[in-house]
């Protein structure tokens, strides 16, 4: 009983019978304790909210879609690297591959190498390059442009012109919201534009569409370059026009690295049927084998439909060239604007000499 008492008065907060430096320690002790439990449940608390933040990250990168994964079969790099280069980038490739196809008037030039991309984490990312006219391919300039990739989306962030093209024969469904033009319009406009190319110097470098009057076949198209355009490199070939879409392929594609399976973007274009058929089936399948890419890339899921289209169409020798977009001079423009295939023409920039006004 004496012990249990002695225990008691130790326990007890009267502190009258008990030595105050013993009190002291006890309490002093007691507080110690529960600032360390205080400092460990916190540690373990921040130690799980952090492995969780990392971890659902982590989850979300696993289980997003990760461009740094895109590969092109028969990928080798023009210019002698190792396959296995910090350079090669196939996910930039596939983006100029997209804006060629389906972006008249637009090159997308990449970025390569260690600064070109940036895991933003959660599954997305920011990759790195410029967006020229056909006007302004040859000086690169600064990389600018953001590609920007989530899960749902690849954000491309170019902005070009609707209504390129335009087609007297081609079929109208009810679907298609496409605009039409009187004989009257086309007369006003011929008129106008010829006035307005005319007051033009005569260092002009006009960047224009042309649409033909009636649809050609490759075997027709380059009979046709080969007489009014014979000294011209043509930027874009439209094939299928369908709303504000229009689906093509620049012949003048070029990447930095190439591909075995896809030959015809490997540069080295021959004006012949076969030759700008290769080109235009290369970026068909090219796309159409990274589904996961074009996806969501596009901004209308019919457009898949219609690339596959145009690769069946492609293998029947049924594909149609409804027009052209190409930089020109002053003298070239003109006589284009008077030739008898040409349905239509738009005028999309126009620059000359500094030195004549």
């Amino acid at each position: 009983m004496n012990e249990d008492k002695k225990i008691d008065d130790l326990l007890s907060m009267d502190t009258k019978d008990i030595d105050q430096k013993t009190f002291k320690k006890i309490k002093h002790g007691m507080n110690m304790n529960f600032v360390k439990r205080m400092l460990v449940y916190t540690l373990i608390v921040a130690l799980v909210l952090a492995g969780a933040y990392f971890g659902i990250n982590k989850l979300k990168e696993l289980t997003s879609y990760n461009p740094v994964n895109e590969k092109i079969e028969g990928y080798y790099n023009v210019f002698g690297d190792e396959e296995d280069s910090i350079d090669r980038q196939d996910f930039q490739m596939l983006v100029s591959a997209y804006i060629s196809v389906a972006n008249p008037g637009v090159v997308y030039v990449p970025l390569f190498g260690d600064g070109s991309y940036t895991n933003l984490g959660s599954g997305n990312y920011e990759y790195y390059g410029k967006y020229i006219s056909y006007l302004d391919r040859i000086n690169y300039g600064e990389s600018e442009d953001i590609i920007e990739v989530s899960n749902r989306r690849i954000q491309l962030n170019t902005m070009f012109h609707v209504y390129q093209f335009y087609s007297k024969d081609k079929q109208i469904t009810d679907e298609d919201n496409y605009p039409q033009l009187s004989e009257n319009e086309i007369a006003k406009q011929h008129e106008a534009l010829k006035k307005d190319i005319d007051n033009l110097p005569e260092s002009a470098q006009v960047d224009i569409s042309i649409s033909f009057d009636k649809s050609m076949s490759f075997d027709q198209f380059v009979t046709y370059k080969q007489g009014i355009l014979a000294d011209v490199d043509v930027q874009y070939i439209a094939t299928n026009i369908r709303d504000i879409n229009t689906l093509g392929f620049s012949p003048l594609y070029f990447p930095q690295v190439c591909s075995t399976s896809y030959p015809g973007l490997c540069g080295d274009v021959v004006y012949t049927e076969e030759g700008l058929k290769e080109v235009y089936a290369s970026s068909l399948k090219l796309l159409k084998d990274h589904s996961e890419f074009l996806q969501r890339a596009i901004n209308y899921p019919y457009v898949i439909d219609v690339i596959n289209d145009e690769v069946d169409k492609l293998k029947n020798d049924e594909t149609k060239i409804y027009g052209i977009r190409l930089v020109v001079d002053k003298q070239t423009a003109l006589k284009l604007l008077q030739d008898e295939n040409t349905y239509y023409m738009q005028v999309f920039d126009a620059k000359f000499s500094p030195l004549q006004k």
